[in-house]
């Protein structure tokens, strides 16, 4: 096999050769299959869930890093490598480089199979990033691609070793009472993770979600997890407190932007389609690259350019998107 140095600086070439091809896909699955039955063995990911054998899993996740365009050339690995020289890079460095990229592929890919093979599961992630924008008791931090979640305002002892799923369960099963809320048990999580000093405070989204749906069989009798229903009327309930905040800003900023001349109407009122669709994307959704202004008001103002949205538009719309997000998550907190 080729060494890595070489094998990147062919696969990043116009064409690579198929043989090439051959080995890049092996050593990406290879890495792919390490780091997940790490996850296996530290209880971080349980294949029941998904009911793929962890070579196909693996496989899978990083996939879409063997895209290629119309020249044969890959495109993904292209783009992640243009900043580096991988001709001067130690080979210690390189490798950390293309491993950081295939756990972060693996980390996305996970969160994807979840979201088609467990929708109960994902519907309580979505629900658990909806009450920590709500309450901002949590920040949401990314290690490798892999969300985790820490308490704010607290050293987040990262020296110390991470947790154990079993032992957070257990701890979390002592305080929680019946029919809790997951902004309830966000809180119960909270107050755990601030009073003990054995173990890092940060702990990873997933198992977070994994671990409150278990509290949820064991506290509820009905069901293994909150209802379809319950779920959707949460998100629901999000949705309506985003849509109702832009109107009631919109309202207030019509005299100052419209009545004034300084936006017409048509352009007004696309402002706020863009925020509103930038503020569900990061307060409800939270998946995938953040939402620009600009790319979503050039869909509805074709032919715009980034310079005409510099000098007309950007001020504008930003500071409408900030104040309508403040409000939004003081809305929020009232009902999470």
């Amino acid at each position: 096999m080729l060494p890595l140095r070489e094998l990147l600086i062919s696969m990043t070439s116009d064409r690579p050769p198929e043989a090439v091809v051959c080995e890049f896909v092996t050593f990406c699955r290879k890495t792919a299959v390490v780091f997940l039955r790490k996850k296996i063995a530290g209880g971080k990911l349980n294949l029941n869930h998904i009911s793929l054998c962890v070579e196909d899993l693996a496989l899978d996740c990083v996939a879409d890093l063997f895209s290629r365009n119309s020249e044969g050339g890959f495109v993904q690995l292209q783009v992640y490598l243009r900043g580096t020289e991988v001709e001067k890079m130690a080979d210690e460095e390189l490798m950390a480089y293309m491993r950081r990229l295939i756990f972060a592929k693996v980390n996305q890919g996970i969160f994807r199979i979840y979201h088609d093979v467990d929708p109960s599961l994902s519907r309580l992630i979505r629900n658990i990033k909806i009450s920590i924008h709500a309450l901002e008791n949590f920040m949401v931090v990314d290690r490798f691609g892999e969300s985790f979640i820490v308490p704010t305002a607290c050293d987040p002892l990262e020296h110390l070793p991470l947790i154990e799923a079993a032992a957070l369960q257990e701890a979390l099963r002592q305080t929680v009472g019946k029919s809790e809320t997951v902004p309830n048990l966000m809180a119960h999580l909270s107050r755990y993770l601030r009073e003990q000093d054995e173990y890092c405070r940060l702990v990873p989204l997933v198992q977070v979600a994994l671990i409150f749906r278990s509290l949820y069989s064991a506290t509820q009798v009905e069901d293994a997890t909150p209802s379809d229903a319950e779920m959707a009327a949460t998100v629901s309930d999000a949705t309506e407190v985003i849509s109702r905040t832009c109107r009631w800003v919109r309202d207030r900023a019509q005299k100052k932007y419209v009545e004034s001349g300084k936006v017409c109407a048509e352009m007004f009122a696309h402002y706020f389609t863009v925020v509103e669709t930038a503020l569900l994307h990061t307060i409800v959704d939270r998946d995938g690259d953040d939402v620009h202004y600009y790319d979503e008001l050039s869909k509805l103002v074709p032919g715009l350019s980034k310079e005409e949205y510099r000098i007309n538009h950007k001020s504008k719309i930003e500071y409408l998107g900030r104040i309508t997000h403040r409000r939004a998550l003081k809305e929020l907190k009232k009902i999470f």
